[in-house]
């Protein structure tokens, strides 16, 4: 017999774009890590981020993938916002959109040694 345990579907936020404090590399580390923490919550996670392979310096594509990201994160049941690097232009736009459209939104931290870790890279 299966046991087939209940998921949660969450849109993920965290960082992509590097920052004055983290570079991509570090932000995709650091993404593998919450995608990690919601397994381990039993949740079905869609980040659009995930699957961007460069830089995205071309703001108009950059828009046009956070506006495409919303048309599927807004049939996810929350928001899971991963907070330890801070929150880019980018995240806030997406908290504020689903916030508009009434998604709960979760704010979480993992753990600080893991984080250092990451930081040092």
């Amino acid at each position: 017999m299966t046991l087939i345990l209940p998921a949660r579907k969450v849109v993920l936020e965290s960082p992509f774009r590097s920052t004055e404090t983290t570079t991509i590399e570090q932000n995709r580390c650091y993404l593998g890590h919450c995608l990690e923490d919601c397994r381990s919550r039993r949740e079905i996670w869609y980040a659009s981020h995930a699957g961007l392979t460069g830089e995205d310096d071309d703001e108009l594509v950059r828009l046009i993938g956070i506006r495409d990201g919303w048309t599927i994160g807004e049939t996810m049941e929350y928001c899971v916002v991963y907070s330890d690097l801070g929150v880019t232009p980018g995240m806030k736009m997406s908290i504020d959109h689903y916030s508009a459209k009434g998604m709960e939104i979760k704010w979480r931290r993992l753990d600080p040694k893991l984080v250092k870790s990451i930081l040092e890279m």
